[in-house]
């Protein structure tokens, strides 16, 4: 997720910047929940809901830095 979010920050356009990160972070998703599926019977139930989760509560925008205005408004 490190590495999704450091590429994303690369991209100067905002809208293209949280569409990409948005894509990712859903590609990574089920990529990681299709291997566990696979792999890890026991905790498949676990790790959707622990995925879910945390796609739903990571919002790309909060690791943006905003530039606030100067004392001239500018």
């Amino acid at each position: 997720m490190f590495l999704i979010y450091y590429f994303g920050s690369k991209i100067k356009d905002y809208a293209i910047n949280v569409g990409y990160i948005w894509i990712s972070k859903w590609t990574a998703f089920i990529i990681f929940l299709v291997i566990s599926g696979l792999y890890l019977f026991d905790s498949f139930l676990y790790l959707l809901a622990m995925f879910f989760v945390f796609n739903l509560s990571v919002n790309p925008s909060d690791f943006f830095v905003e530039k606030g205005l100067d004392k001239n408004g500018i």
